[in-house]
């Protein structure tokens, strides 16, 4: 089953993408959009995947110069999710209740160095903003690149004038 893990930029680094809410196509979602096709529904719960990692961001807001929002697809098998979610989660969400490994991961989507400052501004609180990075489409990146996309990070961060977090 492919999952979107809403990311930030601390985890692509790490050894494993650790356990986590996580967005996916669920029964939930069929039966919510029966005559959708499943590009779609993909579409949905990749959305679910880059407002949660936005939500992320805001829950540590003093690194919000270096935001980005990130999105980590991988396939996994189904047995690697639990349904039981907190309420408040869309019909998307599964709870990914084992680590991934970066070899089932197929592929990263990041927001691009011109929509840094967006993202910066909407999670300090900037309500145009966040309608304006709602409207911003993530830049896709095959997992071979992984370690590129790091250094060019820390690249940037460090560019910035920030300490690298990564």
């Amino acid at each position: 089953m492919r999952i979107y893990i809403p990311a930030v930029s601390t985890d692509l680094p790490s050894p494993e993408v650790s356990s986590r809410v996580v967005y996916c196509v669920t029964p939930q979602l069929v039966r919510l959009f029966p005559d959708e096709d499943s590009d779609v529904l993909e579409a949905i719960a990749f959305t679910s995947a880059v407002d949660a990692s936005l939500d992320a961001l805001v829950a540590r807001r003093s690194e919000a110069a270096a935001a980005r929002r990130i999105v980590i697809a991988a396939d996994v098998p189904d047995g690697m999710l639990a349904s039981d979610v907190p309420e408040e989660e869309p019909e998307t969400a599964r709870l990914l209740a084992e680590a991934v490994s970066w070899d089932r991961v197929v592929s990263l989507h990041i927001d691009g160095d011109d929509v840094q400052a967006l993202v910066a501004q909407a999670v300090s609180g900037n309500a145009d903003a966040l309608h304006a990075v709602e409207e911003e489409d993530l830049l896709w990146f095959d997992v071979a690149e992984r370690t590129s996309v790091i250094a060019h990070l820390r690249s940037v961060s460090e560019s910035n004038g920030e300490s690298s977090k990564l």
